[in-house]
């Protein structure tokens, strides 16, 4: 079956939906071309085949059931719509994060990490304060492990 460049027009022309410019160009062509004559003639018989078929009518138990769906259905779009647009706001956020921080020059030295680590005390005990500190012998035990290996490296 040869084809024409009007055929992806005829259902827009028996829908209604071209403009009176594109109408009169069409009926034109119409009126020379047999394969779109053809193409309009069958358009119009399936929709005369739809138009005559049966509808069957729902029960009023299933229309009530579908009824009872659409607020369910309602909730789920606007559930989806806010998940998606939660997940492009956090996208603008991290997009846009990434680009400062990466767009900013850099105004400080990078840092320097020391070698040799040595406890700053800002407050260290004293001997009144021992006597306030509890008698268990393994945090004794514990602190004097431990203080005597920082003493002797």
């Amino acid at each position: 079956m040869t084809t024409c460049l009007y055929s992806n027009q005829i259902s827009a022309y028996y829908d209604g939906e071209l403009n009176t410019g594109q109408v009169s160009s069409l009926e034109a062509h119409l009126a020379v071309c047999p394969v779109c004559q053809a193409e309009l003639n069958q358009t119009q018989r399936i929709s005369a085949l739809i138009a005559s078929a049966h509808k069957p009518a729902m029960s009023q138990r299933v229309r009530q059931n579908l009824y009872a769906l659409a607020p369910e259905v309602g909730q789920g779009v606007y559930l989806r719509m806010a998940e998606w647009t939660t997940a492009l706001a956090a996208s603008v956020l991290i997009a846009a994060s990434a680009w400062i921080f990466y767009s900013q020059p850099s105004t400080q030295s990078p840092p320097v990490f020391a070698t040799d680590l040595t406890p700053v005390f800002l407050n260290p005990p004293s001997a009144r304060d021992a006597s306030d500190m509890p008698d268990d012998p393994k945090l004794v035990d514990w602190v004097t492990v431990n203080v005597a290996a920082a003493q002797n490296p």
